[in-house]
């Protein structure tokens, strides 16, 4: 191979790396979710509660589903790690399989208000 050739080579296999290898996009955990016209969302007894980007996956990522009875131990530490890893953040790099399990949960456990919401701030793609 040619030493220009080879450089080339080299450029390309770096720049591939850095695509599959860079986290998708830091996100800011404390970003308050809201309704359609933009107020808070309430409780039953329509009290104003905070609900922010963070608690909604930190609940999401920490709740025992019913259609999950037997999920692994291995499964339930990755998704408290990933509730550390959030908690309080403002600036977080989640890479695409952490957006994915975020997404899927967040989808199980919230109303579609909360979801699009959600799915807005973590992978704006995807609501299009």
């Amino acid at each position: 191979m040619r030493p220009k050739a080879y450089v080339s080579s080299c450029f390309h296999a770096v720049a591939i790396m850095a695509i599959f290898i860079a986290p998708a996009m830091a996100i800011d955990f404390t970003m308050p979710l809201t309704q359609l016209d933009g107020k808070p969302f309430t409780d039953e007894s329509g009290k104003a509660i905070e609900l922010t980007l963070g608690s909604a996956s930190e609940n999401a990522l920490l709740k025992v589903y019913q259609d999950e009875p037997n999920l692994a131990g291995e499964e339930k530490v990755k998704r408290y790690l990933l509730a550390v890893k959030i908690h309080d953040k403002t600036n977080v790099d989640l890479n695409s399989d952490e957006i994915s399990i975020l997404k899927k949960l967040i989808g199980k456990s919230y109303s579609a208000a909360v979801v699009g919401e959600a799915w807005t701030a973590l992978d704006p793609a995807s609501v299009k």
